[in-house]
């Protein structure tokens, strides 16, 4: 483990291998949208299953810094004790359950609110449950085919970015709580836009060209936010050792 945490961090610049995956899967997705001919409620039900993939990466996420992080519960609290074994697993564990208890509320209520908002758009009368097992049906097997997709382009995220360039290294428990969120906002103000905009033009729930545009939208705000998180948390180049030697010898 402290093997592990002494490796010196790589490159400050964000991976393309992420943020291909990223584009390359929601690219097959909108393309496998538009051959199927789904409907908004489908893209509505894929961003749900989304937060759900992004949720279940982030505890793994916070086990990796928990254990293994070089201040994973911050620089405040690295200077004013010494983080132990014991420490990390308890403090890990805590940190943990309380994102799991928090986000499964939060992914359980916008799961509600998503798939009973467009029947509440529909004639008086609808009722959410039918429309749920019609998108589902509907959906068919792409629906596991596009989860399948997203889970895989998030791997790759994970696997590359934040294990292999050591991304973990700059990460804190009590920041990964908290960074879901800020992680899903704009593809969230992308969805929301979306379905006002399907209930001021009525029939457009049902286009697979407008799901194909969502999609489309939804891959520029993942791009934006996928760059900017790299970017922010890449651990910095250590500088060449011959440097460090002429630095030390001129002090």
């Amino acid at each position: 483990m402290s093997e592990l945490r002494r490796q010196e961090p790589v490159s400050r610049l964000p991976s393309r291998v992420g943020l291909a995956a990223l584009i390359t899967a929601n690219l097959f997705i909108a393309l496998h949208a538009l051959n199927s001919g789904w409907g908004y409620h489908q893209a509505l039900l894929i961003f749900w299953f989304e937060a759900l993939i992004i949720g279940g990466y982030n505890v793994l996420r916070l086990l990796v810094v928990g254990l293994f992080g070089d201040q994973p519960f911050g620089a405040w609290l690295s200077r004013m004790m010494s983080v132990r074994v014991g420490s990390r697993i308890l403090g890990t564990l805590i940190g943990t359950a309380f994102f799991v208890v928090k986000f499964g509320a939060f992914a359980l209520s916008a799961g509600f609110w998503i798939v009973a908002m467009p029947a509440y758009f529909d004639a008086p009368g609808s009722r959410p449950a039918d429309r749920v097992m019609e998108a589902l049906s509907e959906a068919g097997a792409g629906l596991g085919i596009a989860v399948g997709v997203l889970v895989a382009s998030h791997g790759v995220s994970f696997v590359w970015n934040f294990l292999w360039k050591r991304e973990f290294a700059t990460r804190t428990v009590v920041g990964l709580v908290f960074w879901p969120y800020v992680r899903m906002a704009l593809v969230l103000a992308v969805v929301i836009g979306g379905m006002f905009y399907v209930n001021l033009n009525p029939g457009l729930e049902a286009a697979p060209t407008m799901v194909t545009l969502f999609f489309l939208v939804k891959t520029i705000a993942d791009a934006v936010t996928h760059v900017w998180e790299h970017r922010s948390f890449a651990p910095r180049e250590a500088p060449p050792r011959a440097a460090q030697a002429v630095t030390t010898a001129s002090s």
